[in-house]
């Protein structure tokens, strides 16, 4: 991508962040309640979703799974099919 002048990592963002704002506030509600004084954002849950479909891609499985539901994971799923950049940014 850094060979393409034209390529623009900004390029999907909205909608990104969009879809973020339609799956993330559940799951972020759900852990609050379920740990109250954690505080728990959506950069959280969407780091938590990070984790699950990493380990599952390295190791076969994950833990953090077991946190999200189906839909929420195939929520997930869509957003960083949508994603213009990798998680670290780059």
């Amino acid at each position: 991508m850094d060979n393409c002048s034209a390529w623009d990592y900004a390029f999907g963002l909205g909608a990104v962040n969009t879809w973020n704002a339609v799956y993330l506030p559940s799951i972020v509600s759900r852990f609050n309640e379920l740990l109250p004084g954690f505080n728990f954002t959506q950069n959280h849950a969407h780091g938590l979703l990070y984790a699950c479909a990493y380990e599952t891609a390295t190791m076969g499985s994950s833990p953090w799974c077991k946190l999200f539901t189906e839909s929420e994971i195939l929520d997930f799923g869509a957003q960083s099919s949508a994603s213009p950049v990798s998680p670290q940014g780059d």
